[in-house]
């Protein structure tokens, strides 16, 4: 038995086919490639506003400087909602920006508190992938509001534009 399992492992290895002696390069094995990764902007998108007239949100942040007219709907351009949705939603904080003149559902990432107020990091919900940060300076404060002003910005694929943005969350 143990003459079989020999010849047997002779055999295999004989087959094999080692190094050659005209062998002058060794090959090495490729390297190991993702089997998909989400397309992203080729470049930094633009950052736009968005008119949304009949949007339910709970932040609303206009470019700073920009006239907000309630009875207006031509004035309601956000820079970045986050929306309202079911009483069964855990979505709060999820919204919408516009990208490259697209209007883009993000999720919220992280919320981190800061001296000024705080700084939350959203990604798109889908491709192509781009991640916002907003840091979020708090304001005045009203009985269901809290106004806040700051800067968004676009921080992949590239650290990209940014805009000075007002406005408030509550209700």
């Amino acid at each position: 038995m143990a003459r079989i399992a020999a010849l047997v492992a002779a055999g295999i290895l004989a087959g094999c086919g080692g190094p050659k002696a005209d062998d002058t390069q060794r090959q090495t094995p490729q390297q190991a490639q993702p089997i998909w990764q989400p397309p992203v902007f080729d470049g930094a998108p633009s950052l736009d506003t968005m008119v949304l007239p009949d949007a339910r949100t709970y932040c609303a942040f206009f470019p700073k400087g920009h006239e907000f007219v309630f009875d207006d709907p031509d004035t309601w351009e956000f820079v970045f909602v986050t929306l309202i949705g079911d009483a069964d939603s855990s979505d709060l904080y999820d919204g919408m920006v516009s990208l490259n003149g697209d209007k883009r559902a993000v999720e919220l990432i992280t919320q981190q508190d800061s001296e000024a107020g705080e700084v939350r990091t959203y990604r798109t919900k889908d491709a192509p992938v781009a991640v916002l940060v907003l840091d979020m300076a708090r304001g005045e404060e009203g009985m269901e509001s809290v106004g806040y002003s700051g800067t968004i910005a676009v921080t992949l694929p590239d650290d990209g534009p940014y805009m000075e943005f007002e406005g408030d969350c509550g209700v």
